[in-house]
């Protein structure tokens, strides 16, 4: 059996295990919306500790995606639409005050243009869902902040130029490069089309012959949470472009991921090609994600979405929830909505969602 970085792989779920799939799918939307992970002031958060019932720091990049999210479902209730409203009203407030900072007080406000990319996406696609033309023109103003550091690089760097620099060590997030193609969807929102076509290129030269991205500037670990992001982001250029080429890339880095699957039905965190890391719950749902938007036929996908569904954790009455990692207490808000989606495809297929409401 595969070691997992130096402990032996969790068993597989058992069927008596699994929840059904369909009430977790519904359990998971009305979680998002009951604001259990959004603060008073609008922002959503990383995540809910279990042990003392509070909540983590808001984070604009996450409040993104939730607006992306809130944005494809089908049919929005009152609620939802309130829970967007406050949470594209908040980031409004932080954008007309200069701050871009991925979040308060933190790594001396560096400025990530993934985040931005994510910011961006969400109030153009909100915006547009409610009818509210200043979510969409400020989602198209930053969109196109992003176009002109394209140019201005050739593709994208994780730390804008014009800003303080990262405090963080050089890794896949503030040194990395394949991962920022995932900023395609902002650009394509805006019709910045000749920048996502620029921006795709710095994901093409970072993929080998086997398919895997180079996610950290040094090393032969591979991150498949930023490898999982290069596939997405050339998913979505593909789709918006007819490009046969791009699809067939993201393909491949899909098979190759989906070679490391754990016993559990889970993914790993990171993987170098014959050894594992642990397993990471946000993996699960971006590889469920991938292999059934992109048509890849993966011989374990439904131990994958059983795992998921199995470590969904009821919030009281407000819905269900993923965790992070299978030890965790933390009821985490992306991971949540990333297996939302992987679920919603596993059950309806590659209609359930589009590249514009893509999380």
């Amino acid at each position: 059996m595969r070691r997992v970085s130096g402990r032996m792989a969790d068993p597989p779920v058992q069927a008596d295990t699994e929840k059904d799939r369909r009430t977790v799918a519904n359990g998971i939307r009305r979680w998002l919306a009951s604001g259990r992970v959004q603060s008073e002031a609008g922002g959503f958060c990383a995540w809910r500790d279990v042990a003392n019932d509070k909540l983590a720091f808001e984070y604009p990049e996450l409040t993104g995606y939730a607006l992306s999210w809130l944005a494809g479902l089908s049919e929005p209730d009152e609620r939802e639409i309130r829970a967007g409203r406050r949470a594209a009203e908040w980031l409004i407030r932080r954008l007309s005050v200069g701050d871009r900072s991925a979040r308060t007080g933190w790594d001396s406000g560096a400025v990530y243009t993934f985040d931005l990319g994510m910011i961006s996406a969400g109030l153009i696609s909100f915006g547009r869902l409610v009818d509210e033309p200043q979510l969409v023109e400020q989602g198209q103003a930053t969109a196109r902040q992003l176009a002109r550091y394209v140019e201005r690089a050739e593709g994208l760097l994780a730390i804008v130029p014009d800003g303080p620099p990262s405090g963080r060590p050089p890794t896949w997030s503030t040194a990395g490069r394949p991962h920022l193609v995932k900023c395609v969807q902002a650009l394509l929102l805006a019709d910045e089309y000749d920048a996502a076509r620029r921006l795709s290129i710095q994901a093409v030269d970072a993929q080998d012959d086997g398919g895997r991205f180079q996610t950290q500037p040094n090393g032969s670990i591979v991150m498949l949470h930023p490898h999982f992001y290069a596939v997405e982001g050339l998913w979505m250029l593909a789709s918006a472009c007819n490009d046969d080429g791009l699809l067939e890339r993201a393909r491949a880095a899909t098979r190759w991921a989906w070679e490391h699957q754990l016993p559990s039905g889970g993914m790993p965190r990171w993987a170098t090609g014959h050894e594992v890391g642990p397993e990471q719950v946000d993996v699960t749902g971006q590889a469920i994600r991938a292999a059934v938007l992109l048509h890849v036929d993966v011989p374990r996908l439904d131990s994958a979405v059983a795992r998921l569904a199995a470590l969904a954790q009821e919030d009281g009455h407000h819905g269900y929830a993923l965790i992070y990692e299978p030890a965790s207490a933390h009821l985490n808000a992306w991971a949540t909505m990333f297996a939302g989606q992987a679920i919603g495809v596993a059950i309806d297929g590659p209609r359930a969602v589009t590249w514009t409401n893509f999380v």
